[in-house]
């Protein structure tokens, strides 16, 4: 055996193991393979895409919260920070709401449209009667900072 022979068989050898402890190794590797999307904190938390539907997975793969919604946004302390909190914004059918890590319901889902706008507030729509799109601003708790009757 000359020695490219000797070279080709070694990287084939280290080839064949990495390929069997990738396909060993549970964790995130394990996870793209099983989604469309996946979009990494550094957490080591996921959102991820399965079709139409989004959810979000830990680093091992396991669900946190259902891959169910139409869309999913990481939520932030504050507009001006990247550090992001145990909640999210999510898209159930046409309504926005929030659920923190275990799925539990933060804000029901009832608005047109959920937006960060600070620390704890966010900027919503609904549509009235009519048709016509009001904008407010809501904290968490749903008070009113500003009531939804602006439109622009």
């Amino acid at each position: 055996m000359n020695t490219i022979q000797r070279v080709f068989k070694k990287l084939s050898i280290f080839l064949i193991f990495t390929l069997i402890i990738g396909i060993l190794t549970p964790g995130a590797a394990f996870a793209k393979k099983r989604y469309d999307v996946e979009y990494t904190f550094e957490d080591n938390i996921s959102i991820v895409k399965k079709g139409k539907k989004y959810g979000v997975v830990d680093k091992k793969g396991k669900v946190i919260i259902p891959i169910k919604y139409q869309e999913i946004k990481r939520e932030q302390e504050n507009t001006q920070s990247l550090a992001r909190t145990d909640n999210y914004l999510v898209k159930k059918g046409d309504k926005w709401g929030i659920v923190n890590k275990n799925n539990k319901t933060i804000l029901s889902f009832q608005y047109d449209s959920l937006d960060m706008y600070g620390s704890k507030i966010y900027l919503v729509s609904k549509k009235d009667k009519h048709g016509n799109v009001n904008y407010g601003v809501i904290n968490r708790k749903n008070k009113a900072l500003l009531p939804l009757k602006y439109s622009f």
